[in-house]
């Protein structure tokens, strides 16, 4: 094949065809871009909806968490409160124990307690001496206890000389 065209228009029609070539393979990738954007455009918007649905879901099971952590803790406040409770009981158990204890050691010899009653932090003592001085002994011994502010002992403690009931106020 022979060309008869002058070298300048060939170079220029070498020069169009490229331009042409080039034109049309960007047509086609842009042509591509937007069939693909096209494509993938409803798979965009399901995967939007499913991700503000699991975002709700997400926050209804924190706030359902939060609310059962609240609820737990608060059975845990209780439980620990009824602890408490009984443990400040048993500290109070312990010390009107002591003070029992304190009373028993205080008696004298002739000295017979037969009952001993404790209600907000008052003792009632009821008891039997041999003898008025052994009460008096015992009396004076209680009235010396730091644990007890006050002793009280009715007159009528000390009417007999033998035998004498008696009946104690200490708080």
């Amino acid at each position: 094949m022979i060309n008869l065209l002058p070298e300048a228009e060939k170079h220029e029609r070498v020069k169009i065809y490229r331009t042409s070539l080039l034109s049309l393979a960007l047509i086609f990738l842009l042509i591509g871009i937007l069939v693909a954007v096209a494509l993938m455009f409803p798979s965009y918007l399901i995967l939007h909806t499913e991700e503000r649905e699991i975002k709700n879901d997400l926050e209804k099971i924190n706030k359902r968490v939060n609310q059962e952590d609240l609820s737990q803790n608060e059975k845990k406040l209780e439980e620990l409160e009824s602890q408490r409770a009984f443990l400040s009981a048993g500290e109070m158990a312990s010390t009107t124990a002591d003070l029992i204890k304190e009373i028993l050691d205080a008696r004298k010899a002739g000295v017979k307690i037969t009952s001993i009653n404790y209600a907000d932090g008052i003792f009632d003592l009821k008891g039997v001496a041999e003898r008025r001085a052994n009460l008096l002994e015992f009396i004076k011994a209680l009235e010396t206890l730091p644990s007890h502010k006050e002793v009280k002992a009715p007159l009528s403690n000390l009417l007999s000389e033998k035998n004498v009931n008696f009946s104690l106020t200490l708080k």
